[in-house]
């Protein structure tokens, strides 16, 4: 059975590494509207 630390620890990691690829995504879509301005 997990500690709630470590469930927390989970759930941080879950969630950064959605943040990184929102931000991958973002930054992708920026990159792309620079080239076509």
């Amino acid at each position: 059975m997990q500690s709630p630390i470590d469930q927390s620890l989970n759930m941080i990691m879950n969630t950064n590494h959605l943040l990184g690829q929102l931000i991958r995504i973002l930054h992708e879509k920026a990159k792309r509207a620079k080239l076509y301005n």
